[in-house]
């Protein structure tokens, strides 16, 4: 028997979805399809087509209300909008349309189980007489792509495949962190050139990394004259981070002269060095290793002076005298004495 057919509307999906005014006046939107109810299973229907259907994509309208009078076009349709319960879409496909006796199965697909990387998925076909059938759906697959996270100055990082699809993991190696940044040279002599001192990074195995690859080195301005600077290596590509270093660039010495014996002193001449230097630092002792009680210094804060009286010193006896210059720097806002190599020594006995 038919399933109180003024109760359920066939409209085609398109326009029944669509807001376009122009469509509410289309007349082709029915489809003379009815649902019958299946002797073989009580409870369940199956689609009926007759004369004049074809193929498409339509939308069974189940209203709460039976509808009276003619409905023509789309817009007699979407007025009664507020009675439908349900709303079930329906694709009809071309083949011949039979008798009830011989229903042609129409099946509707849904994916039952989605296919995974490694599992197979399954799609399940339904027709409206309740009939069933399933097709496999293939794994997907693992979907690889390369997550790197850089070693750092205390931890290590690593390179491995991962599955952008379930975070599933392959070849994973280690990148190990940084453990050693020295430079060639900490402590250099003004010569009147720029200095820049080389750097070897190193791992926590011992690797040395590659320069421009796997970090790149800058220095500080003006690493000619005098003065403390900074080298900054910063790391890239497998590593990240950065270390900072220190140089010492000092004045260059000068050589002591003539030592001329004076009563209880002696009097000290020396060739002036008076390129970024501040002054000279003069040091005498009574013994050679420049220790003890009786090692003094004195401060000359001119640099184009060239000899030096040393008064108030113990009669008749031998003292041993070297020099060194020193120059003044800022360093983080603080004045700093930087000083050359002492001068070999030469030793002067003090007259009475």
């Amino acid at each position: 028997m038919l399933y109180e057919i003024d109760y359920v509307i066939r409209i085609r999906t398109d326009y029944w979805q669509s807001e376009e005014t122009d469509i509410l006046e289309k007349t082709d939107w029915y489809q003379p399809v009815s649902l019958m109810s299946s002797a073989e299973n009580p409870g369940r229907y199956y689609l009926q087509a007759f004369d004049g259907a074809f193929p498409g994509d339509y939308t069974f309208l189940f209203c709460s209300n039976y509808f009276e009078g003619d409905l023509v076009t789309v817009a007699d349709v979407k007025a009664l909008k507020d009675t439908v319960l349900v709303e079930q879409r329906v694709i009809f496909y071309d083949q011949d349309i039979q008798d009830p006796e011989g229903h042609k199965h129409v099946y509707q697909q849904s994916v039952t189980k989605q296919a995974t990387c490694t599992e197979k998925g399954i799609r399940t076909f339904t027709c409206s007489c309740g009939k069933t059938y399933t097709e496999e759906i293939s794994a997907v697959g693992h979907k690889y792509v390369e997550r790197r996270i850089p070693a750092t100055l205390k931890q290590d990082g690593y390179v491995q495949q991962v599955c952008s699809v379930c975070s599933a993991s392959k070849n994973k190696s280690v990148i190990y962190h940084v453990n050693d940044v020295t430079l060639e040279k900490a402590d250099f002599i003004f010569n009147g050139k720029v200095l820049t001192p080389s750097v070897t990074v190193k791992d926590s195995k011992g690797s040395r990394l590659s320069a421009g690859r796997d970090y790149v080195v800058s220095y500080a301005p003006g690493t000619k004259n005098p003065g403390v600077y900074t080298v900054t290596v910063t790391l890239k590509g497998n590593y990240s981070g950065s270390v900072a270093k220190t140089f010492t660039i000092r004045p260059k010495g000068c050589s002591l002269g003539k030592l001329t014996a004076k009563s209880k002193g002696f009097q000290a001449a020396w060739k002036k060095q008076s390129s970024q230097t501040s002054g000279y630092q003069i040091q005498y002792c009574m013994t050679k290793s420049f220790k003890g009680k009786s090692a003094k210094t004195v401060d000359i804060k001119k640099n184009t002076l060239v000899k030096k009286k040393v008064a108030k010193l113990k009669a008749k006896k031998k003292y041993y005298v070297r020099i060194r210059t020193y120059k003044i720097v800022k360093v983080n806002g603080k004045d700093l004495k930087l000083y050359s190599d002492w001068s070999k020594w030469k030793s002067v006995r003090t007259k009475k």
